[in-house]
């Protein structure tokens, strides 16, 4: 039995969210590719976790956040981030409640006081954030496929998945993915997420289909010259 839960983010684990995203991400070339060659890992966690508050905060209505966290030690063991289509968001179609109790409220990031909330948004705006502005040439393909795709149907986009590597191999990526497709089945939406290589296969085994994808050489930027990219669907059927 995994000894861990699969809880809704709140503000005080948004540190250890941090430290777990920024050790995740490092360990993805190209994701580490964005970024200065002289950057360390330890500083840019360090700038994650400044300004990884008002990332939980920001535009509450329409982002839902979860973590896996150790029963016995609390610790933060993975976390993923979705984002709920327009159409989910108010009344009518496309998964709306109609109400005025939010689409899928368990995942929902509490929300602070309007002055811990200025505090944060000091702290971001004041915190340095330098990646890469040379590599808009790579981007520009994916995000023309990417908008292509969302564009068809409102999809939840599963917008960030990321364990840290001393818990890979644990099962967590793939009880955090679970928890968002039950959460998409009750509200009969289909999900999209944009993948690197290492995640597909996590994702295949739950269901999701390869829509398409992008091969990039990232030679000249100074990748490995596989910039891959693969968009993939889970795609809700309405029980006959």
């Amino acid at each position: 039995m995994a000894n861990f839960s699969i809880e809704r983010c709140t503000i005080d684990y948004s540190e250890a969210i941090s430290r777990n995203n920024g050790r995740a991400f490092w360990e993805q070339p190209m994701w580490r590719m964005n970024w200065p060659v002289d950057m360390t890992r330890d500083y840019l966690v360090g700038v994650m976790e400044k300004r990884g508050f008002m990332r939980l905060l920001q535009d509450r209505e329409s982002y839902r956040h979860q973590m896996a966290v150790d029963l016995d030690t609390r610790a933060v063991l993975g976390y993923i981030r979705w984002q709920l289509p327009e159409s989910a968001l108010g009344g009518g179609g496309g998964g709306g409640s109609g109400t005025d109790v939010p689409p899928w409220p368990e995942a929902q990031v509490p929300d602070v006081s309007p002055e811990e909330l200025e505090k944060y948004r000091s702290l971001r705006d004041t915190t340095p954030w330098t990646p890469r502005t040379d590599m808009d040439e790579l981007d520009d393909v994916n995000d023309a496929i990417l908008k292509r795709i969302m564009a068809e149907r409102p999809y939840i986009k599963l917008d960030y998945l990321a364990v840290a590597p001393e818990n890979w191999g644990k099962g967590i990526a793939t009880a955090l993915v679970k928890s968002g497709i039950e959460a998409a089945e009750k509200l009969g939406l289909s999900i999209f997420v944009f993948a690197f290589k290492e995640a597909t296969g996590v994702y295949r085994r739950l269901g999701f289909v390869e829509r398409e994808r992008s091969i990039q050489d990232d030679t000249k930027f100074g990748g490995n010259g596989q910039y891959n990219v693969y968009f993939m669907v889970y795609e809700f059927r309405r029980p006959a």
